[in-house]
């Protein structure tokens, strides 16, 4: 239980730390770059030493695909912030949940039961309500629109990937395999940066500051993340229900307490749906 309770500190940091950046309008690229780094870094130090022969791992070829999704969907997460808030982005981000869990149900041959058709519509009409924003401009409602539900879906097949590779692989080092992730985030960052000609990481002590901050809450909140996956003691579902659940209450409250975001009734009704369709998932 405690590898939950840190995880869910630790991935409710990444929400705040990208609304901090987006508060003092630090260069989010520059900022994934550095971060990614630090994970690498650490994820290296904790796996040191491991008996393992790393090209003969089945699980290679899914580390590079979520390291590659993570880079993608965290450019997102900090653009979407700007945005839309981040009690929004932190709603769309985590209700997400639904997908791993009906990829499980088709997957897996999971039962499905009326509690769980009930959460997976009320996931859906949280996040259309959470995300819901009034605006003049006709460009900006696009990008409300649009982001939010990309991370939506792609958060999702995300996490089902996690889940589906810590499942069928039975990874022994999730330390490693977190080091092998971070590292294909960190060479994409690197890469994106560079051919987008915006690369002065060290120009701004700021910009390298909130680098290894957003490094250290990725790592540590994937890591324990996978610790809690790989114990057994909750099934999937209950898992990803019970931390995103958890993580949306904490940066919500932190949104409306700390940074003073404004939210309508209708995204009142949003985050209350999301909440409550996560509660149901996780007792289906």
């Amino acid at each position: 239980m405690i590898f939950l309770v840190l995880s869910i500190i630790f991935l409710s940091g990444i929400f705040v730390t990208f609304k901090i950046i987006e508060n003092l309008k630090l260069p989010v690229l520059n900022i994934v770059v550095i971060n990614y780094f630090i994970a690498v870094l650490l994820g290296s130090i904790q796996s040191k030493g491991n008996p393992i022969n790393l090209f003969s791992e089945n699980w290679i070829n899914y580390a590079v695909i979520i390291g590659v999704l993570f880079f993608i969907f965290f450019i997102l997460i900090g653009k979407s912030i700007e945005l839309v808030g981040l009690s929004t982005t932190t709603v769309a981000s985590k209700m997400s949940v639904v997908i791993p869990i009906i990829f499980s149900i088709l997957y897996y041959a999971e039962d499905i039961n009326t509690l769980k058709i009930i959460g997976i519509l009320l996931a859906i009409s949280g996040v259309i309500f959470t995300v819901y924003k009034k605006d003049s401009s006709h460009k900006k409602k696009d990008y409300i629109f649009l982001i939010p539900l990309i991370l939506f879906v792609g958060l999702g097949i995300t996490d089902f990937l996690f889940g589906y590779t810590q499942k069928e692989f039975n990874i022994e080092f999730p330390e490693l395999f977190n080091s092998i992730v971070f590292l294909v985030s960190f060479l994409s960052s690197l890469i994106y940066v560079l051919v987008k000609k915006q690369c002065y990481l060290f120009k701004n002590l700021q910009v390298f500051k909130y680098g290894v901050i957003l490094g250290l809450t990725n790592y540590l909140g994937v890591y324990f993340f996978m610790k809690v996956l790989g114990s057994g003691i909750f099934d999937s579902s209950i898992i990803f229900g019970l931390n995103n659940v958890s993580i949306v209450i904490l940066s919500a409250l932190i949104s409306f307490l700390i940074f003073k975001e404004k939210a309508s009734v209708v995204n009142i009704f949003g985050i209350t749906f999301s909440v409550s369709s996560i509660i149901i998932l996780s007792l289906s």
